[in-house]
């Protein structure tokens, strides 16, 4: 047969039949006549070089041996179209394959034609109106190197399941349904795989394409249900990936190669992303629940927006093992977490650094490298567990920050927390932090420790100017370095726990009245720099060893009524050095150690216990100066070595009560007023340089 085969319109009573099969030279057109009756059961083999158009109209078609032509379509309404192990070839077309449901078997092969333009179109409802979503469910393969974009159609079905995809044309793409009105989820066959330049997907339901796919490009998935995407090779989001309506469903997108999320938009209730590297240039990547950033052995670098929303307190959580990781913004309600790096061989492999403000309750995470997150706009509630190789900086401008996990790196760098908030940054009982040097800075208020500090051998700098809270430490809030711990603050300074400090210094108290106690447990202390308060007394202790004031002053303002109390195994003081208590009271505890003196000690207090020098084995005084005052030397006999002077004594009143000898006649510049009692067990000498000299 050599012409075409059409079937009449004016046909009422249709084709029925129980096998159709061709073999002719033009096209065949069978499509139902005016009442759309035709009944065909089964088709056989179909072989034409040009259009092959069946339509049946009854209960279903199933499709027996192969179908070619140059171009093919093959409908059914009331039933589903079964197409078996049959093979369908157009030769340089497109193929359009429909029923109320549509199914393939696993050695079926399907193959549009050669053409770039040959497209292939299968959908599971009724010819007729569109309605009757019935299943998609293939199995076998769909081959094309069409160039088009669709070149593979998935429309119009409640579920569909997806056989072996290969569509290798340049630009190509596989759309699964194109309209948004089909609740059909989307699966794969197992075993069968898409290979494909870009895949887009428009449903009610759920996407799950867990297969070993290779997926060049995702051009936006709108979904119903939880999405699966998995690649090898490499993916690109060049559309959005987002919720048909509200819900809570997940979406997790997984490649072996980079995953470049581009600058668009992600969201859904639970959102994981997984790649070798993830990058993003914009774009937000939004839930309500938790955000994982899965960048494997790779790397992270964002500058989009992960967001998450609602009631429930979500996680963001970042992990890179094998580079940095580049955050942009982040924001979560004040009951989420940012989490960066996991646990074991999950921690970051890198450096972790920002390029936009972070906002979460808490932060945690597990580095290899630094952690740098200074942004001044960051809001943080606490840092918990917080591991690194290198330095940690964190900044939080919220009204404080709580540490209330182990902050640490291993004594690789500095460890940084800064705060612009009145209610404290606060180390708490659960809380603790471990550098090559720590600072603890709070802008506008105060600093309270009650979890361990270690410097090492850095610095431990305590910064609370503005003062609301006092910095004071509780429990078990311990600080230590074999370096040097500073600060200052704008109220009192109490450090009164069994702390293991190098040295101390600088350290300045601003406030009227604040105080600064400070008490090293062991191994001696040194000043390292000068110890300033405006009017509050100063207690400085220390055991095991001495507390050596070098040049360095321990003063406060001239108006001042403070108490200085000083306590080490030994005081020494170079010269040029001051110890002065504007009007108040000094003393010097040496703990039976000795006192060495060759700076200033001076007061202009009119007390009876202006100076007082106790505790000592051999004392030597630099120039002592309570003109107005009694200068005490021993207290019951608790000065047992010799007392001997290096500059002058100037003092209202003198009371010795040592168990050694005294000579203070060496120095010329001796002005004493009054000797208000001389107890010694050895000589005594004085030599003073006033017009007279009254024995009390």
């Amino acid at each position: 047969m050599t012409g075409d085969v059409t079937q009449n319109s004016n046909n009422n009573a249709g084709l029925v039949v129980n096998i159709l099969a061709a073999n002719t030279g033009k096209n065949i057109t069978v499509n139902g006549g005016n009442n759309n009756a035709n009944n065909i059961a089964n088709l056989a083999t179909i072989t034409l070089p040009n259009v092959l158009y069946i339509r049946d109209d009854a209960s279903g078609l199933n499709v027996l041996n192969s179908l070619t032509a140059e171009q093919i379509s093959v409908l059914t309404r009331a039933g589903n179209l079964a197409l078996g192990n049959s093979n369908v070839s157009p030769s340089t077309g497109t193929i359009y394959l429909q029923g109320q449901g549509v199914t393939q078997g696993g050695s079926s092969t399907i193959t549009p034609g050669t053409s770039t333009a040959s497209t292939l179109i299968v959908a599971a409802s009724d010819f007729r109106f569109g309605q009757g979503f019935s299943a998609v469910n293939m199995g076998g393969t769909i081959t094309t190197t069409s160039t088009a974009s669709p070149a593979v159609t998935f429309r119009g079905a409640s579920t569909i399941v997806l056989p072996q995809v290969n569509v290798t044309g340049s630009g190509s793409s596989v759309q699964i349904n194109d309209g948004n009105t089909s609740s059909s989820t989307v699966s794969q066959t197992s075993g069968k795989i898409l290979t494909v330049a870009t895949v887009n997907v428009n449903t009610r339901g759920g996407v799950t394409l867990a297969q070993a796919n290779t997926i060049t490009n995702i051009s936006g998935i709108t979904y119903g249900g939880d999405v699966t995407v998995n690649d090898l090779g490499g993916l690109t989001l060049t559309g959005d990936i987002g919720r048909f309506t509200t819900g809570t469903n997940s979406v997790a997108r997984t490649t072996t190669g980079l995953l470049d999320l581009n600058a668009r938009n992600v969201t859904g209730s639970n959102v994981t992303l997984t790649g070798v590297t993830v990058t993003s240039t914009g774009g937000t990547v939004s839930r309500t629940g938790t955000i994982t950033i899965d960048a494997q052995e790779g790397s992270i670098n964002l500058t989009g927006t992960l967001l998450t929303t609602g009631v429930n307190n979500g996680t963001v959580q970042l992990l890179a093992t094998g580079g940095n990781v580049v955050i942009g913004s982040i924001s979560t309600n004040t009951g989420g977490s940012v989490v960066i790096g996991g646990a074991g061989g999950d921690k970051i492999g890198g450096n972790v650094t920002q390029i936009a403000a972070i906002n979460t309750g808490t932060l945690s995470g597990n580095e290899t490298g630094s952690v740098t997150l200074g942004n001044t706009s960051n809001t943080f509630g606490a840092v918990g567990d917080l591991t690194a190789g290198g330095a940690i900086t964190v900044y939080d401008s919220s009204l404080g920050l709580s540490v209330s996990g182990a902050v640490t790196n291993a004594n690789t760098g500095l460890v940084s927390l800064t705060t612009s908030g009145a209610a404290g940054l606060n180390v708490t009982s659960t809380g603790s932090i471990n550098g090559a040097g720590v600072t603890l800075d709070n802008l506008s208020g105060g600093i309270s420790v009650a979890g361990p500090i270690q410097g090492n051998a850095g610095t431990v700098t305590l910064k609370g100017p503005g003062g609301f809270n006092p910095v004071s430490p509780t429990g078990s809030g311990v600080l230590k370095t074999t370096g040097v711990l500073t600060g200052e603050s704008g109220v009192a300074t109490t450090l009164s726990l069994a702390n293991e400090i190098g040295q101390l210094g600088p350290y300045t108290i601003s406030g009227a009245g604040a105080a600064f106690t400070f008490n090293d447990a062991t191994g001696g202390l040194a000043l390292a720099g000068d110890v300033t308060v405006n009017t509050g007394n100063v207690t400085i202790t220390t055991a095991g060893g001495p507390l050596a004031f070098g040049a360095h002053d321990v003063t406060a303002n001239a108006g001042s009524t403070a108490t200085f109390a000083v306590t080490g195994g030994g005081i020494t003081q170079a010269a040029g050095a001051t110890i002065d208590a504007g009007t108040g009271l000094i003393t010097l505890d040496a703990n039976t150690g000795a006192i060495t003196m060759a700076g200033i000690t001076d007061t202009a207090s009119a007390s009876t216990s202006a100076i007082t020098i106790r505790d000592a084995a051999a004392v030597q005084l630099g120039t002592g100066t309570a003109t107005l005052g009694t200068v005490t030397i021993g207290v019951s006999a608790d000065v047992t070595g010799a007392v001997t002077q290096v500059g002058p004594l100037a003092a209202n009143k003198l009371i010795v009560n040592t168990a050694g000898s005294v000579n203070l006649a060496t120095d010329s510049g001796n002005t004493i007023d009054n000797l208000n009692g001389i107890v010694t067990l050895g000589n005594f000498s004085l030599r003073d340089s006033t017009l007279g000299l009254i024995l009390l």
